[in-house]
């Protein structure tokens, strides 16, 4: 589940490359781009969490966290100056937040992905985490500046 809220990014890229390679550069195309990525997303996404609902080794309990926060990555942000911290937080914690978590709480010795322990993987993967957040954040602002969005 820690990296099921990664996955629209990936099935976004995929989707663009798909787009490129075999629609026109037309609105039309561009129109069913978009129509193909959101259904996609959707399908994946649902598909994904009924599975993660149904096998659940804690009791069913945790998996409607990860779908909400598959849920915001695959949602486009209005992004604002005004916003642009509350996103890059918001960001930050979908997709470090959990593992981070983890590490420093039930995971202590280790996670069952990675053997590195505890404290120091949670420092640098939160770390990792935020300056992703930020570029990520302020790169988006800089290309809608120059688009004159």
């Amino acid at each position: 589940m820690w990296a099921y809220p990664s996955l629209p990014v990936a099935l976004t890229g995929l989707c663009l490359l798909f787009g490129g390679r075999f629609l026109s550069q037309s609105d039309h195309g561009r129109a069913w781009l978009l129509v193909i990525t959101a259904l996609v997303l959707v399908v994946v996404g649902v598909a994904i969490g009924l599975v993660i609902w149904r096998f659940d080794k804690a009791g069913g309990e945790s998996w409607w966290l990860a779908f909400i926060f598959y849920v915001i990555m695959a949602l486009p942000l209005t992004l604002s100056r005004r916003f642009a911290l509350l996103m890059i937080l918001g960001l930050w914690f979908v997709r470090v937040g959990g593992v981070s978590l983890a590490a420093l709480n039930h995971y202590g010795g280790g996670q069952p992905y990675c053997k590195l322990q505890g404290l120091g993987f949670a420092v640098v993967y939160m770390t990792m985490g935020a300056i992703a957040a930020v570029l990520g954040v302020f790169s988006a602002l800089r290309y809608l500046e120059r688009q004159g969005a």
